[in-house]
């Protein structure tokens, strides 16, 4: 077993999970709930940021939250950067509207994980969050 092994089964770290969201308060209400409910959350308000965190891999995302309709850099646009920088990386699209569909739809052929819809519950983002990342199995 690795040094790293052990310490991650010693103690065992807080999923993490990044929101890329033009909105500030979608970005501190996710946020907020999502640290209540037991994950580490960080929030960027544009792909352009988003990438510059990946590429600088300070921190590892367990699962990146994508906003569909950001001003600089759509959704999409944004999934298939931060694809390129981590082919591994787990996301999902966050949006308001429902009439996206198809894009969204176009990118799961891709690795995008689903949808979650805005605004969305604590009920609703515990259970779509428990979807997407895998559970820890020892």
């Amino acid at each position: 077993m690795t040094t790293e092994e052990k310490l991650e089964t010693e103690s065992p770290r807080k999923k993490c999970i990044l929101i890329v969201d033009d909105e500030s308060f979608v970005r501190d209400a996710g946020c907020a709930m999502i640290t209540m409910l037991g994950y580490e959350a960080h929030a960027v308000e544009s792909g352009q940021e988003a990438e510059r965190l990946l590429r600088a891999e300070t921190t590892s995302f367990d699962l990146v939250l994508i906003d569909l309709n950001m001003p600089s850099m759509l959704g999409d646009e944004c999934f298939h950067l931060l694809k390129k920088i981590n082919p591994s990386l787990r996301a999902a699209i966050i949006t308001g509207s429902i009439v996206e569909d198809s894009r969204v739809r176009a990118l799961e052929p891709h690795g995008l994980l689903g949808m979650i819809q805005k605004p969305f519950t604590m009920d609703a983002l515990e259970q779509k969050l428990r979807e997407f990342l895998p559970t820890a199995s020892g």
